[in-house]
């Protein structure tokens, strides 16, 4: 599509109306001077909004971005641009777009489509090879949960993030980056535990855990709720919500409510399961909230499943030694 659309001779504004790529017409003193329905859609704007405006009072601040710099050069320099784009929108979200910078008579058509999926999947296999490398690296247990607490809170951008392993009947954290240091120690038992401080037990002479991190734990989860995935991870982008909308026997366990408290708006508990059972968990939580959608949430219970893998074999490894 991108190819028919000559420098000197633009399609029919009827017939652009209607491509299910972006075009638009950008003047020489970065006017709009034409916009079609699928840059209103990935701009996320409605079509009247750009028409006749100049582009920095649409979007202000581009002029800072590498998409403007390119428009730029091709205003002086009069030949075909091309590149890939990561365009982040006033609200803080992002979309990935591949755009062509074509040189017309009243300045340049810029031609556009997502490729948000490419994109992702492309980002995912880096994710995951770099995190199987680590993993294949670390030889101790303490060494390969901090590298990969690193590894995560660099690559899958959460403010707070925290491995816990089980040590007898208990999960404390192992090892923890963004939560305070009081948070941690408040947090850092699941067990509940009566006036004298001993484990109660329930039925079956287990322990009783608290909170999400105990659902998922016992694998005590209904795939039918919005707070669960299939694989048993308990997630929300609103503890706020989650809360107000859901009472305990909704969400099957005492709650302490303390992620909340904290102002943690998206979190999301994921076992660590291997051969022997759940070993442990990885936490991730940010004040923001819609940092999850289905598609990250199964990248990251994967990476949970290659970690737990690797914590088997360092811990077997361990208890030889």
């Amino acid at each position: 599509m991108f190819d028919a659309v000559k420098a000197d001779d633009l399609l029919p504004s009827h017939v652009l109306d209607n491509l299910l790529e972006g075009c638009q017409v950008i003047g020489f003193d970065y006017r709009y001077l034409y916009v079609n329905g699928a840059v209103a859609r990935q701009g996320r704007k409605p079509r009247e909004q750009f028409a006749g405006r100049i582009m920095m009072d649409v979007y202000p601040g581009i002029e800072k971005t590498a998409m403007f710099e390119v428009l730029q050069r091709c205003m002086r320099e009069r030949n075909h641009q091309q590149m890939e784009n990561q365009f982040t929108f006033q609200d803080g979200s992002k979309a990935w777009f591949e755009l062509r910078f074509v040189p017309v008579p009243e300045g340049v058509a810029v031609l556009s489509h997502e490729i948000a999926k490419r994109k992702q999947t492309e980002l995912e296999a880096e994710i995951v090879v770099g995190f199987l490398r680590i993993a294949n690296e670390c030889t101790s247990t303490r060494d390969l949960v901090a590298k990969s607490i690193l590894f995560f809170h660099d690559k899958l951008d959460f403010e707070a993030i925290g491995i816990r392993l089980q040590e007898g009947d208990d999960f404390p954290y192992y090892e923890t980056r963004g939560f305070s240091e009081d948070f941690v120690l408040r947090e850092n038992s699941l067990c509940q535990r009566d006036a004298r401080g001993l484990i109660i037990l329930d039925s079956n002479h287990h322990p009783i855990l608290d909170c999400m991190c105990g659902n998922v734990i016992r694998g005590r989860f209904d795939p039918a709720k919005p707070f669960f995935t299939s694989e048993g991870s308990f997630w929300t982008n609103s503890t706020t919500e989650l809360l107000a909308g859901t009472t305990e026997k909704d969400r099957q366990s005492r709650t302490r409510n303390r992620c909340n408290g904290e102002g943690y708006e998206s979190v999301a508990v994921i076992a660590l399961r291997s051969s022997e059972g759940c070993i442990g968990l990885l936490q991730l939580n940010d004040h923001r909230r819609g940092q999850f959608t289905p598609e990250n949430l199964a990248l990251y219970e994967r990476l949970a499943a290659h970690l737990a893998v690797a914590l088997a074999k360092t811990r077997a490894e361990e208890a030889e030694r």
